[in-house]
C-alpha cells in the first residue's frame, strides 16, 4: 500500500508509522553497535548484564551475548524491510538515517 500524495495539513499515519521506524532502527543500531564493541572487548564467550527503565519505572535486565545479538540482527533487518517497503517514502529516510550514522562516525574520528 502507498501512502496518499494528495495535499494535508499535517503528518498523516503513514508519515508517523514511517518516523516510528526509522527512531526505533536508530535505537537499535546504536544498541547492537554497543553490544558489540563491548562483546568483542571482552573476548570470546563472553556475556552482558543490561538494564534499562521503561518509560513507566519499570525495569528490565537481560543477557546480551552472541546468540542475541545475532537475534537482534533480524530486528534490525525487519525494520530495514519495513521501511523498504514504505516505497520511496522510506527509502529516503532510511538514506537520511545512514547518512547521519556516518556523519556521526566522521566527527567522532575527527573529534
Amino acid at each position: 500500500m502507498q501512502p496518499d500524495n494528495g495535499p494535508r495539513d499535517g503528518p498523516t499515519g503513514w508519515d508517523l508509522y514511517v518516523a516510528n521506524r526509522v527512531a526505533f532502527l536508530a535505537k537499535a543500531l546504536m544498541d547492537h553497535s554497543t553490544w558489540g564493541r563491548a562483546l568483542d572487548a571482552a573476548g570470546e564467550g563472553a556475556a552482558l548484564a543490561v538494564s534499562w527503565v521503561e518509560g513507566d519505572g519499570r525495569r528490565h535486565t537481560t543477557v546480551v551475548d552472541r546468540a542475541f545479538l545475532n537475534a537482534h540482527l533480524r530486528v534490525l533487518r525487519s525494520l530495514m524491510g519495513d521501511l523498504s517497503a514504505c516505497g520511496e517514502v522510506g527509502t529516503l529516510a532510511l538514506r537520511g538515517l545512514f547518512a547521519r550514522q556516518l556523519a556521526a562516525m566522521d566527527e567522532g574520528e575527527a573529534g
